[in-house]
This record gives structure tokens, C-alpha cells and sequence, in this order.
């Protein structure tokens, strides 16, 4: 099933990667050069035509169970301080839900999962 998806980012170094809950998206991290990671999804499907940049940086993406969302953490908040965010998929929204000075980049994840 990683076949599309090796093929697709051949030399990319793609981590912390997620299956959405219908099982045909992946989120993962992106190294985009300097300190950047972006976020990017794709459909296993058709992997050579929907990879796609979330246009967001940040670390560890994880679905919510309807699919509706991703959660993720960055280090770029304002002063240094590391966040925990979700990605209204539909409106692009991205809503802090925590940030903290020195925050690890964790693996937020969504209970039930």
C-alpha cells in the first residue's frame, strides 16, 4: 500500500505520519529545508495527483475521528514557545489549544482514538 506513496516522495523526508479514520488520507510532517516542517496530505488512492501542502509548519498530525480536523504541535509560536493546534480542515482555521514556553513537540493525539 506504501508503494504510491514511496514513489510519490522519492528523497523527502516525510514523518509522523497519520491515517485519517476512513483509512484513504494521510497526514504527515514534511523537512522543508533550514527549520521548517509543513504539513502536508495525501490520498493513497491517487498519490501522484493529490499531494498537497497544508501551507502550515508544525510537527506529530493526527486525525480527528470524524476527519473533520488534524491536531498538531509546533515550536514557533510567539517567544519561543511551543504549541498544540488543530486544522479546521473545511474553513483552514487553525485554533490554538495550548502554548507554552519550552513546550516539547509531543505527539497531541485525540482520545477516543
Amino acid at each position: 500500500m506504501f508503494v504510491g506513496f514511496s514513489d510519490s516522495l522519492s528523497g523527502v523526508d516525510a514523518r509522523f505520519i497519520d491515517w485519517s479514520r476512513a483509512g484513504n488520507v494521510l497526514a504527515f510532517r514534511i523537512y522543508a529545508g533550514g527549520s521548517l516542517y509543513q504539513l502536508w496530505t495525501m490520498d493513497v488512492d491517487d498519490p501522484a495527483t493529490t499531494l498537497a501542502p497544508l501551507g502550515i509548519e508544525g510537527h506529530s498530525p493526527s486525525w480527528s475521528p470524524d476527519d473533520a480536523a488534524i491536531v498538531f504541535s509546533d515550536f514557533t509560536g510567539p517567544g519561543g514557545w511551543g504549541r498544540i493546534l488543530i486544522l479546521d480542515l473545511a474553513t483552514a482555521q487553525v485554533t490554538t489549544l495550548a502554548s507554552r514556553k519550552r513546550l516539547s513537540y509531543g505527539l497531541p493525539c485525540w482520545r477516543p482514538f
